[in-house]
């Protein structure tokens, strides 16, 4: 992981070296998350849902996972959102899926497309271009 963000993350290296490598340890075999490299970081986010995260977001009420919010961030029209566009643009994505060891893990990378194609089931491409 660090390999592949080397050349993209240029501030807030803790983010990889530090915050995504404590959460890939705390990963089950088999749970997959999105892995979002950019310019200013990184973001780390499952793809999946607990039974007691479901309990809990239904009594908070909350209407958004963790993953549809980062998306929704590429398709802000405003002043901020340009500014925002502008380091989001480069941003890598991969499929990190653990496996059953220490450094045993998946990494598939994937487009801007596929991903919101999978995380808005087909509906959001439209607002890419």
């Amino acid at each position: 992981m660090c390999f592949e963000a080397e050349n993209v993350v240029k501030h807030n290296w803790t983010d990889v070296a530090v915050h995504d490598r404590k959460i890939i340890e705390k990963m089950r075999a088999g749970d997959t998350r999105l892995w979002a490299v950019y310019e200013l970081g990184s973001a780390f986010l499952p793809m999946y849902c607990r039974n007691h995260e479901k309990t809990n977001d239904q009594n908070t009420q909350h209407e958004f996972a963790a993953v549809e919010v980062f998306m929704m961030r590429f398709f802000k029209e405003h002043a901020i959102g340009l500014v925002e566009g502008t380091f989001r643009r480069n941003t890598k994505f991969y499929f990190i899926t653990k496996g059953h060891s220490d450094y045993d893990y998946d990494v598939v990378p994937t487009t801007i497309f596929d991903v919101v194609d999978l995380v808005f089931c087909g509906k959001a491409n439209h607002l890419l271009t």
